[in-house]
């Protein structure tokens, strides 16, 4: 059986002009920058044969879905599985910020001990249910490219699942707005701005 390339995606840039944490929060859809950058990134796949746009249930990831899919003639699925981390569902709102140093001090926390389920979900649990949509995004969709527009933790957990690497090196992966990482085959730990398509899909 032939399986699929897979690629994933940030969703574009958010509007959030009150700051603090949107985290699971509906109303935080893309800011204008944010669509021009989903529209890029769908102009940019539109020389491929995409045959599948799965996205999370979120609204910053339905829109980049739909600006995408709209520009490639494919309709999105929404994937509980690409949701962001649980966790950041339970420190979310408009007072908080994510660069606190209580926020900092919990990610910490359960970074070191990746079992550790008492913010809503573990990051065992997190990239558990990643590494499931991975292995189907594989094999669901024959030889096309599937791809999947999720969230920056989300993105680093896939990505440590392709690759093998230990939860430890969690923090390490950093990832733009609507760019790309191949995930399947031969994954790479490193995001491609949509103009470099072409050398992304060669690698």
């Amino acid at each position: 059986m032939i399986e699929a390339t897979v690629f994933a995606a940030r969703h574009g840039d958010v509007e959030n002009r009150e700051g603090g944490i949107y985290g699971h929060l509906p109303g935080f859809g893309l800011s204008s920058l944010g669509r021009e950058q989903a529209a890029v990134l769908g102009r940019a796949l539109s020389n491929y044969p995409v045959s599948a746009i799965y996205c999370s249930p979120l609204d910053r990831t339905t829109e980049t879905a739909e600006i995408v899919g709209a520009l490639l003639g494919i309709k999105s699925k929404v994937d509980e599985r690409l949701v962001e981390w649980r966790f950041w569902a339970t420190v979310q709102g408009p007072e908080l910020s994510a660069s606190s140093d209580e926020i900092r001090k919990i990610r910490d926390r359960l970074i070191a001990d990746p079992d550790d389920a008492s913010y809503g979900e573990s990051l065992n649990q997190f990239r558990a249910r990643l590494s499931d949509w991975l292995a189907e995004a594989k094999k669901a969709e024959g030889n096309g490219l599937v791809l999947g527009i999720t969230h920056f933790d989300a993105l680093r957990a896939l990505v440590l699942d392709a690759l093998g690497w230990e939860i430890s090196r969690f923090r390490e992966l950093l990832f733009g707005h609507c760019y790309l990482v191949r995930l399947h085959p031969n994954p790479i730990p490193t995001t491609y701005d949509p103009v470099h398509l072409d050398e992304l899909v060669a690698q």
